[in-house]
């Protein structure tokens, strides 16, 4: 696990760097905890998304949480 402190910018160059980062750790993901609104709205927070791995989890979550109680409307497959 990693953690980094991106410096400040314009919300593009954050963008870029996050791509850049993604880029260079492939195939390990790379999930944004936390940025600025314009961020967030112009790239994945998640990042790429195995499908095999997003039906897993959904799998797991209506198993645990069939009424959607938990999060609802959120998860790691929702776009």
């Amino acid at each position: 696990v990693f953690f980094l402190n991106l410096p400040q910018a314009a919300s593009d160059d954050l963008v870029g760097l996050v791509e850049d980062v993604r880029d260079r750790l492939r195939p390990r993901p790379v999930a944004v905890l936390d940025a600025p609104e314009e961020v967030r709205a112009k790239l994945d927070v998640w990042g790429e998304r195995d499908q095999g791995v997003v039906g897993l989890m959904q799998r797991i979550k209506e198993r645990f949480d069939p009424q959607d109680l938990c999060n609802p409307g959120r998860s790691f497959g929702a776009a």
